[in-house]
């Protein structure tokens, strides 16, 4: 599962929208393409959902305790909340490559934080400022906020977000993510998830 908050679902959105609202006239990839680039500068030039200002639209909170000092401390332009070890495309954004350049918390962070797996039922959360988005294609990372089992999240206003690619607003409300359930899956030795298990082993 992948869940992400930042000003590019809100141009999924407002794209998606438009497109279901007169699908003849999006039916060219050129059209998309300058839509989405108009779509894009209008949310851009609002900024709403830029210079951090989504720390202001909800409250965090992991197993219990409330994250909203990071967050708004931080003041990302992203949120991302994930247990996979796949985002974008195949990006890994929480064990990429850590850009001192770029990252504003310390190396010393990564300590208080355990190997991610997606079988072990916690769920990573991950902030970016933009320049940090574009660099994950680079095999860079985010920047890591928390892990936990459980986690809130306390809608003060409406939100685009987007969920396993799928965009949509979503009003105030509560929202909380866990493991429900876990399923066995086949996989070869040579295989991420499999080396994941045999390093816990030894």
């Amino acid at each position: 599962m992948v869940l992400s908050l930042n000003c590019l679902m809100k141009i999924a959105l407002d794209f998606h929208e438009k497109r279901n609202a007169n699908p003849s006239f999006y039916a060219n990839r050129i059209v998309n393409k300058l839509a989405y680039g108009c779509i894009s500068c209008n949310t851009f030039w609002n900024c709403r959902y830029l210079c951090g200002n989504i720390a202001n639209f909800f409250e965090l909170i992991v197993d219990g305790r409330s994250i909203n000092e990071d967050l708004l401390r931080i003041r990302p332009d992203a949120v991302l909340i994930l247990n996979i070890a796949s985002y974008a495309a195949g990006t890994n954004p929480w064990e990429g490559i850590y850009d001192n350049l770029w990252c504003a918390r310390s190396q010393t962070d990564d300590e208080r934080f355990r190997e991610q797996s997606c079988s072990d039922g916690y769920l990573e959360i991950i902030v970016f400022k933009h320049f940090e988005l574009a660099h994950i294609r680079l095999g860079r990372r985010g920047q890591r906020l928390a892990q936990g089992s459980e986690i809130k999240l306390r809608f003060r206003r409406d939100v685009p977000m987007e969920i396993d690619g799928e965009p949509f607003l979503l009003g105030p409300c509560q929202m909380t993510i866990t493991r429900k359930n876990q399923a066995r899956m086949i996989a070869t030795e040579r295989s991420q998830a499999a080396q994941q298990i045999q390093s816990t082993r030894i």
